[in-house]
């Protein structure tokens, strides 16, 4: 049994159960914008030579009988657990996908490291806009600075590199802060601690000691600063006008932030 796929965003994967369990797999990334475009594929094991696969968004039932789900101009009612079962394989490992609006967000490779596997951060500015003096931060800890925009890389992952993940950038001048996202280490996450992860929520679970103990001091998020210092400044979604940025007057980050 083998599979391929092009630079995916694999989050469900046991080598044990790889023949047994269908591999869903997302590309470019499980954390999007609004209105941008995500490939879901899933990869199951046959015998009969039959590829038709079943999906399943939070529970329920979706038409697509393909291994190939794409999903164009995303909105936040798709955004959940996803399951695929391809062939002779069983259902797939839930994975999230998260859809959000807001102006920087942190797009890890995965959602939990195991010892080893490399751990990818990118930090991905709304529709594509350029970021540049861009810095990573690990638990309140900067990382890497780059003017330029560029990928981080952990090529080995440990225990100590589970925590807090944020990114901070400037896009038309202005600093910005994605939200801080918690990577966990090896094991399953509960559904308590797969919704902590999903938002973005600041401070550790309260279910989840003793890791609770590990966790650092959460991270204040920056302020918005006074509307009198954004003039003219653009709005995110949904202050879109057919597909173009709507320039709001003064105080447009009042109505468009999305906290």
């Amino acid at each position: 049994f083998s599979f391929h796929v092009s630079n995916p965003t694999v989050l469900s994967l046991d080598v044990d159960n790889a023949v047994s369990k269908s591999i869903l797999s997302l590309n470019p990334s499980w954390r999007i914008f609004i209105g941008e475009n995500v490939t879901l594929h899933c990869e199951g094991f046959t015998t009969s030579g039959s590829n038709q696969t079943q999906w399943l968004h939070n529970g329920s039932s979706i038409s697509v009988q393909t291994p190939t789900y794409d999903i164009t101009f995303a909105t936040m009612n798709m955004s959940g657990e996803y399951m695929c079962q391809n062939g002779d394989s069983a259902f797939s490992d839930p994975v999230y996908l998260g859809i959000y609006s807001d102006w920087l967000l942190l797009q890890p490779s995965l959602a939990i490291i195991k010892e080893g596997e490399p751990l990818v951060l990118s930090c991905h500015g709304w529709k594509n806009r350029t970021v540049y003096k861009v810095t990573y931060y690990h638990n309140n800890k900067a990382l890497k600075y780059w003017y330029e925009n560029h990928k981080y890389y952990i090529s080995y992952a440990t225990v100590q590199n589970r925590g807090y993940y944020y990114c901070t950038g400037i896009l038309w001048r202005i600093p910005y802060t994605s939200k801080p996202l918690y990577i966990d280490f090896k094991g399953e996450l509960k559904s308590s601690d797969s919704e902590h992860f999903r938002d973005g929520v600041l401070g550790p679970s309260p279910t989840t000691s003793p890791r609770s103990n590990a966790v650092p001091t959460p991270i204040p998020r920056p302020a918005m600063p006074p509307p009198h210092q954004v003039p003219g400044m653009l709005c995110p979604p949904p202050y879109l006008t057919q597909g173009r940025e709507k320039v709001l007057p003064l105080g447009c980050w009042v109505e468009g932030w999305v906290k």
